[in-house]
Parts: C-alpha cells; sequence; structure tokens
C-alpha cells in the first residue's frame, strides 16, 4: 500500500472519529441533563408573621419629677430623704429655715389670745354696768374684735409662707438622685421615679397609620428571656419626637428623612419586679396567627389519615419528608414535621425521587 493511500485512510478515520465524538457528546449531555432535570412548582410554608410589625422598646419610668431650689425661700434649707428612699405623694422633701416666720406666727398668735383675754374681761364688765353708760365698753369691744380678725387674716398668711417653705413630693416614688451641694435653681436638686414602669419605643411615619391603640402587641425582655409576654399600647403621640422640617430633602433627588412617634406600652405584671429602667425589649404588634397551612397538590402520597408525604426543597435537590397534618378545609393544617419557610414541590411529577435535581418552572 503506497504511502498516500495510508495518510488517506488515517485522515479518514480522524473524520469520522472527530464527527462521532462531535454528535455523541451533546447527545450524552443532553442525555444527562434530561434524565437530571425535573422541573417542578413549588410553594413556600408560612404562618401571618409577616404580618406583625417588630420594634425595639426601652424600660423607663412611667413618671419622673424634678424639684427645684426656689430662690426667693432662701439659700438655708435641709434635705429630708435619701438616695434610694421610698417615698409617698405628699412626704416632706425639702424644708426651707422659717424662723423669721415662726417668730411673727409665735407674735400674732400671742396678740390674738391677748385680745380675746381682754374681750372677755370687758364682755364681764360691760353686764355689770347699766345701759347707757356701758356704751363706751360695747364700742372698745367691736374695735379689738375687727383687731383680732385682721391678725387672723395675717396669721393665716404667715401659716401659708411657712407651708410654703416645705417642698412636698408630687407623686409616691423613689427618690433616684439628689444633687447635694447644688445651689443653681436651674439645675433639679431631686429626682423623684414612679415604682411603675413603662416601654418607649418609637413608629416611623409608614408603621403610624397602621397601628391603634388597640392594636394586640407582645413584649419580650432580651435579658430576661426569649418569650413573648402579652402587654397594651398605653398611647401613640401623634406629634412627631424629631423635628420634621429636618426630614425635609435638601435638593432634587435627595432621599427624604424620616418622622418617628413615640408609642408606650404596658409593662405587664409579672416583670415590675424584675426589670429596671434601660432594659431592651422587643414588641410584636398584631396579630400572629401561628396556623401553617400546606394546598393539598403538595402531598404526593397518603401515609394515613394524619401522615403525608411531601417533597421538600433544599439546594436544588428533592427530599422525602413524613409530616402530621389535619384537614381543613380546601387545605391542610400542619401539625409537625416542617417549619415556616420550608419549600414544597406542588403537583410533583410522578418519576420524581429522594436527591433528584429540580428547576422551578418559569
Amino acid at each position: 500500500m503506497s504511502n498516500n493511500s495510508k495518510k488517506s485512510k488515517k485522515k479518514l478515520i480522524l473524520i469520522i472519529a472527530l464527527i462521532i465524538f462531535l454528535i455523541t457528546v451533546p447527545l450524552i449531555s443532553f442525555l444527562v441533563s434530561k434524565k437530571g432535570e425535573n422541573k417542578v412548582t413549588t410553594y413556600t410554608i408560612s404562618n401571618n408573621a409577616d404580618n406583625c410589625s417588630i420594634i425595639n422598646g426601652v424600660v423607663y419610668s412611667k413618671q419622673t419629677e424634678h424639684i427645684y431650689l426656689d430662690p426667693t425661700k432662701g439659700n438655708d434649707y435641709s434635705i429630708k430623704v435619701k438616695e434610694g428612699d421610698t417615698i409617698s405623694k405628699g412626704d416632706t422633701l425639702i424644708t426651707y429655715n422659717g424662723d423669721t416666720l415662726n417668730s411673727k406666727i409665735s407674735l400674732s398668735e400671742s396678740q390674738i389670745k391677748d385680745n380675746k383675754n381682754q374681750i372677755n374681761l370687758l364682755e364681764s364688765e360691760y353686764k355689770k354696768i347699766p345701759s347707757p353708760a356701758n356704751e363706751s365698753i360695747k364700742e372698745k369691744i367691736k374695735v379689738i374684735k375687727d383687731t383680732i380678725k385682721t391678725s387672723e387674716i395675717e396669721l393665716k398668711e404667715l401659716k401659708k409662707q411657712k407651708e410654703n417653705l416645705t417642698i412636698k413630693s408630687p407623686i409616691d416614688g423613689k427618690v433616684a438622685t439628689i444633687n447635694l451641694g447644688n445651689n443653681n435653681p436651674s439645675n433639679p436638686i431631686i429626682t423623684i421615679e414612679s415604682i411603675d414602669k413603662i416601654i418607649k419605643g418609637s413608629l416611623t411615619e409608614y408603621e403610624l397609620p397602621n397601628i391603634k391603640t388597640s392594636t394586640p402587641c407582645k413584649v419580650n425582655f432580651k435579658a430576661i428571656d426569649k418569650k413573648y409576654y402579652t402587654s397594651k399600647i398605653l398611647k401613640i403621640n401623634n406629634n412627631p419626637s424629631n423635628d420634621a422640617s429636618t426630614g425635609m430633602p435638601n435638593g432634587i433627588g435627595a432621599s427624604p428623612k424620616v418622622s418617628n412617634y413615640d408609642i408606650l406600652f404596658k409593662v405587664p405584671d409579672n416583670f415590675k419586679d424584675k426589670i429596671q429602667n434601660g432594659f431592651h425589649a422587643l414588641i410584636k404588634m398584631g396579630t400572629v396567627d401561628e396556623k401553617i397551612t400546606i394546598p393539598k397538590n403538595a402531598v404526593y402520597k397518603d401515609v394515613d389519615s394524619t401522615h403525608k408525604l411531601v417533597w421538600v426543597v433544599k439546594a436544588k435537590k428533592v427530599y422525602s419528608k413524613n409530616i402530621e397534618v389535619k384537614e381543613d378545609e380546601k387545605n391542610y393544617t400542619l401539625v409537625s414535621g416542617l417549619d415556616a419557610g420550608a419549600t414544597l414541590v406542588v403537583d410533583a411529577p410522578k418519576n420524581l425521587k429522594e436527591e433528584d435535581e429540580v428547576t422551578l418552572k418559569q
């Protein structure tokens, strides 16, 4: 056989091999991909938690009262409470020195007493002297009585001034701070905080229209446990807590800021003695329906009346899962076996097998 013939034969073999390769590889690839490709429709299960608004809150005293010094009463005063004292409304907090007033009160009381004694004597004398000789005594009695009335008015005013020298607590609560050595009337010398606490949060202008004082809510105190406890919305402030005018954009295309509104919540009764000012809370507002429903066409096989098999999609592969359900009209209600967020195959292909790869139908 000639060399040319051999070369031609080799070329022909190479060409045929190349053609076979070009045909076979795509075919194999197609068959492999066809075998592993299952286009499916899916359903992601969820409850109604997305209908809730969740905000942060901080615990504060329900009432805070600041007590200031009064320069008109002088600088001679004494504080009658200590930090940490539990006090009642009306308890004495501060007394100013009232020595001058006390002297005036004593003098006025003494004069009134003397005048009353003098009237008693004159009245006795008046009865002994026949008329008209006793008319002058009668006139003296009248003058002294007028003097007593004037003195009693003055005494009442002096006692009122003395009462003002005593500063009393306007609320029930606890003495939070005492600023000893403070003679600046613009700074509080005593701060009183109520025993009752509230939780203060903030709503954005987007959340505000959807929240009412009747909206149900639950709170969780991060420092105590992970559970949520029933609370109540006490007040929603309809005036923004920040300056709304500062939220205006400065130019075209600038992002507008958002106004915030204070909202107050009740502290659950079983936490009144467990929390302190500054504790942080998470608040859920709205109705949470914990029921999870599953469409009946997500079940590919009945195990029995309450147990069903479904395909769960994870990382583009399917896995069979046995779940417990209850009948719920057109759907099933999940009892156990899955959590919210799981993705299920609905109307699953009959040839679907464990760990088959799937793609979503467009």
